[in-house]
């Protein structure tokens, strides 16, 4: 492995734990803000590896993390995210030379990412649980496996893994609302 592969590894990796600390948040401004954490750390390890929309998804992600970190739940905030997340799409679509494969890839990505944040937006620990287990990993783990990033699939099995942990100490309904 190059010493270039082995950075952009590391970052992965430190993204990884920012993620998986994150679904340990009892309160959502504590998730949101290891979440943007997270987003950085994972903003730089697919810049080094040249995933151009997991680059660009993530730098939209810090933004949500900031914005979303506190509890007021203002529909301009959702708007901007959605937004800067539709903007990413187009632009890594506009970049991609690699194929059909790619494409599909950032499309299912950008998919559970639209998801995902109207779902962080709404507040709601619980689903926000749900749609990360079901759709969000999922999503990124293909996204990962195929682009070849540790920190990545680790961090999306981890992040399975940590939202079964949340709602076995929390149970169902012990998040905010």
């Amino acid at each position: 492995m190059e010493p270039i592969e082995i950075i952009a590894q590391t970052f992965g990796i430190v993204g990884m734990l920012f993620a998986f600390v994150s679904f340990q948040a009892k309160k959502n401004s504590w998730f949101f803000i290891l979440q943007a954490l997270c987003a950085v750390m994972f903003a730089v390890n697919y810049g080094l590896i040249g995933a151009v929309s997991g680059t660009l998804f993530n730098l939209a992600g810090i933004a949500r993390g900031v914005l979303f970190q506190n509890s007021d739940r203002k529909l301009w905030k959702l708007f901007v995210v959605e937004i800067l997340f539709l903007v990413c799409i187009t632009v890594s679509l506009v970049f991609y030379t690699e194929g059909a494969l790619q494409i599909t890839l950032s499309l299912l990505t950008y998919a559970a990412l639209a998801t995902g944040t109207y779902v962080m937006w709404t507040g709601s620990g619980k689903n926000i649980r749900y749609v990360q287990l079901f759709f969000v990993s999922p999503a990124w783990l293909v996204y990962n496996i195929v682009n070849f990033t540790i920190g990545g699939i680790l961090c999306e099995s981890f992040n399975m893994i940590s939202a079964i942990v949340s709602f076995i100490r929390y149970g169902k309904d012990g998040f905010e609302k």
